[in-house]
């Protein structure tokens, strides 16, 4: 019987250690260009949540990292007990890896594999001794810290290269939770994610497999409208449920048997990723995933701009919205700051002051040096989101296969405005027209009793 071990969590004295190495973890991670950003946008500003949780991920994972961390020499010698900052420093040298990689291939892709990524490691932490007996283990503890720094799938704790994804119905499998480890080790990080099936959402012209399992008509509808799509509609009406997600791949997964909308809860690292000029680790994954015919069109770019605007069109633009999120911050533990902004505040100040970078093209003020955020009824799929575009069509379409037919869900659905305001005359009218008929009805009943039995003189 295995011992069990763990990782412990840090200590009030050894936390100001941690805060270092996450720092250290954030400069590597992403760099170039962002350095001059505004408060907003700053690196300490977007990182708190990701650090945060990052340090609340690591021990989960204790069982499946200590045979890496110790073929690197960490820990004691029996290796029961490992700090959360041994896990960061590994996670320091594969980002910087990571890094090194991309630079030698302009910055788009960086070749880099779990095969040259455990060679790089065992090289910098000085491991000459022949460890070949342990590389299978720590191939998968590898894996997983790719999972913890790109926040793109959750690791599972189980199996091989296993992930834990949405609980899709068996006739709509999107994605294969998985892949033999010999099969992806010798790939390169973004491609090696394509052995899981469709894990990000494609451009509209290249998801097959979401049209033919969901809806034969899916890909047709080019508008969404922000009454059908915002989480009053889509509690009150639709009945859905919100279920929050540390992955961000997860986000605007709609799982229908048990009607719950997968979201992303920290819009703080998109904004990592959407520094001007800057890369990250999640942009180099990114561009190695996604292949087009359009080398200016950042995918990266674009899906982190998306999502940001998503929360907007659920919650923010709403009034009746935004305090469903007040209800779920506290019972969901959300603690992103940014996500806050996005979806209980206002079109304002506040939001208008978010840098213009965080939104798509399409939805920015033109006239406006600034590119504030131009929030509208309607999208369109192909310019608004055109990578979240199957996502957003899925629920657009549930919505409108919805009917109101009890009196307070009727009063509730607003999707058409124009309709709900012109149905309240009808409906006054309706109801007066029924009380005259009341009176009238009485009054005949009166003048009848009169002149059966007429009063005594």
């Amino acid at each position: 019987m295995t011992t069990p071990v763990s990782i412990s969590k840090p200590r009030s004295g050894a936390c100001s250690t941690v805060r270092l190495a996450m720092e250290r973890l954030l400069a590597v991670t992403t760099w170039a260009g962002h350095r001059d950003s505004p408060d907003s946008a700053s690196p300490e500003a977007s990182s708190s949540s990701w650090t945060t949780y990052l340090e609340s991920s690591i021990p989960r994972y204790h069982n499946q990292l200590l045979p890496l961390l110790r073929s690197l020499g960490f820990g004691s010698p029996l290796g029961e007990k490992m700090e959360v900052v041994d896990v960061v420093e590994v996670l320091i040298s594969t980002a910087s890896f990571l890094r090194d990689m991309a630079s030698s291939h302009g910055e788009t892709k960086s070749g880099a594999t779990l095969t040259n990524l455990l060679i790089r490691l065992k090289d910098e932490y000085g491991i000459k001794e022949d460890t070949n007996s342990q590389d299978f283990a720590c191939y998968q503890a590898l894996f997983i810290l790719c999972g913890l720094l790109s926040m793109l799938y959750e690791p599972s704790t189980e199996g091989q290269a296993r992930i834990n994804a949405p609980d899709w119905p068996v006739s709509q499998q999107l994605i294969q939770p998985e892949v033999p480890l010999k099969n992806i080790r010798d790939k390169p990080l973004g491609f090696f994610l394509r052995f899981y099936g469709q894990l990000l959402p494609e451009p509209r012209h290249q998801a097959y497999g979401i049209r033919t399992q969901f809806s034969k008509t899916v890909g047709t509808v080019e508008q969404v409208y922000a009454s059908s799509l915002s989480a009053y509609s889509l509690r009150n009406i639709g009945k859905i449920s919100f279920e929050w997600t540390d992955t961000l791949s997860n986000h605007l997964t709609f799982l229908p048997l048990s009607r719950t909308l997968l979201l992303f809860r920290y819009p703080s690292f998109c904004t990592m990723s959407l520094w001007p000029e800057g890369h990250s680790i999640f942009d180099i994954i990114l561009q190695e995933y996604y292949t087009g015919p359009d080398p200016n069109w950042s995918r990266s770019t674009s899906l982190n701009q998306e999502i940001m605007l998503s929360y907007r069109l659920l919650f923010g633009q709403d009034s009746r919205s935004r305090p469903i999120f007040k209800e779920m911050k506290e019972s969901h533990g959300l603690t992103d700051p940014l996500l806050s902004v996005l979806c209980i505040k206002g079109a304002g100040k506040r939001i208008y002051s978010l840098p213009s970078y965080y939104w798509p093209v399409a939805c920015r003020h033109r006239m406006e040096k600034e590119g504030r955020l131009r929030e509208q009824s309607s999208y369109s799929l192909n310019t608004d989101f055109p990578l979240l575009a199957d996502r957003l069509e899925i629920l657009q379409t549930y919505m409108n296969n919805q009917k109101s037919y009890r009196k307070r869900d009727m009063y509730r659905d607003r999707r058409n405005a124009g309709e709900w305001l012109a149905s309240w005359p009808v409906l006054i009218l309706a109801l007066l027209a029924i009380f005259l008929s009341f009176l009238q009805l009485v009054v005949a009943t009166l003048q009848l009793g009169y002149a059966i039995s007429p009063p005594k003189q």
